[in-house]
């Protein structure tokens, strides 16, 4: 089969998979127990043990706020910094979101931002060398 018979066909499946496919749900998480203070240094391994990554994750509970930030800095220089700031009170919400991927362990470089007070998000990235930025003016789907 052609390589290109192929493409087409994978692109009918997903085309199908993605119109007969139900929309996620999703209900609220109650808080059952408070989210405090977390500290650990995880490391990304290869199936072989080798060591990819070294990470640092911190977690801080001011009020009913969490904010916890977890870095990867790769052997290869490549960072992936991810920082997520949700809100405990009776449900979790997320309130904030943000992730930088960059060099040469990610395919694209990539930073992404959410802001629920604003309703706001803002996407930059860059695909083989030329950048491309993506932050509409309407509010995000995230309420």
């Amino acid at each position: 089969m052609s390589s290109k018979r192929v493409r087409s066909a994978g692109f009918c499946a997903l085309a199908f998979t993605l119109l007969w496919a139900s929309p996620a749900r999703s209900a609220p998480i109650a808080v059952q127990y408070q989210e405090g203070l977390v500290r650990a240094f995880p490391v990304l391994r290869t199936t072989d043990n080798e060591m990819l990554a070294q990470g640092d994750f911190a977690q801080v509970a001011r009020g009913d706020q969490v904010t916890a930030r977890l870095v990867f800095r790769f052997k290869d220089g490549s960072l992936y910094d991810e920082t997520v700031v949700f809100s405990q009170r009776d449900r979790f919400t997320l309130l904030n979101y943000r992730i930088v991927q960059r060099g040469p362990s990610f395919p694209e470089t990539l930073e992404a931002s959410i802001d629920r007070q604003t309703g706001r998000y803002e996407v930059r990235y860059r695909a083989a060398a030329r950048p491309c930025r993506s932050s509409p003016s309407r509010r995000s789907p995230v309420s």
